[in-house]
């Protein structure tokens, strides 16, 4: 003998539509008692700007980033790397972006200017070793091709004692707006070994010839390479 069990139906009940992206909590406070020596100067600029606390800090850890990465690197689980950093500030307009990174780079800035007047005068040395070098080589290559002027081995030891080419003075830019990678890669090559890359608006090296869709793929993996 078999029991009947009665099945009742159970009632559709609308949802109310539900939102495709979750509302964001609002965030902690900015960690600023963790910038060590960095701090009263992040605490003094956010002062002046009225900007909100991260945006000092991330100028000041940019700038401080590329102040020491040449003469230390970090210990990671993979080695040794370089103390590089990736920063990208996003904020509305009048945040006070701009204003935040003026002051953390008005020393580096001012570096820059100085070390380019040396500069303008150590390529003026060079071009004039460089002229004579130059004037020297034409005349015993010249002298090797005339009529009678002896085995081309006397040439060739004028050319060693001449002395190899004299090398230009290396470029002393510290700063680059919107590089292509190959522009960066010759830079450092003829430069100093850390440069930073900043730029008040991310849609000019976004939007630049390094981010184009031909050169994105590329551009990105060669800065991961970098890091």
């Amino acid at each position: 003998m078999s029991a009947q069990v009665k099945q009742t139906e159970t009632p559709f009940r609308p949802e109310e539509p539900q939102p495709l992206v979750r509302q964001i909590s609002p965030g902690a406070a900015y960690p600023v008692y963790a910038l060590g020596p960095l701090k009263s100067a992040v605490e003094a600029v956010q002062g002046m700007t009225q900007a909100p606390m991260a945006i000092p800090a991330q100028s000041a850890l940019a700038v401080a980033s590329l102040a020491v990465q040449g003469f230390a690197d970090v210990e990671t689980l993979g080695g040794k790397r370089p103390m590089s950093l990736y920063a990208l500030t996003i904020a509305q307009s009048g945040e006070r972006k701009s204003a935040c990174d003026a002051p953390f780079m008005e020393a580096l800035r001012v570096h820059e200017q100085e070390q380019a007047k040396l500069h303008r005068k150590a390529m003026q040395a060079w071009q004039r070793r460089h002229d004579v070098w130059k004037a020297k080589r034409d005349r015993i290559l010249a002298d090797a091709k005339k009529p009678k002027a002896g085995d081309s081995a006397a040439a060739e030891a004028d050319l060693a004692a001449l002395g190899p080419e004299p090398e230009a003075p290396p470029s002393t830019d510290r700063l680059v707006t919107e590089p292509t990678f190959e522009g960066l890669t010759k830079l450092f090559a003829n430069g100093e070994p850390s440069l930073g890359l900043f730029s008040d608006e991310g849609g000019q090296f976004l939007g630049g010839h390094a981010m184009s869709s031909d050169n994105r793929q590329k551009t990105l993996a060669a800065f991961n390479d970098l890091w």
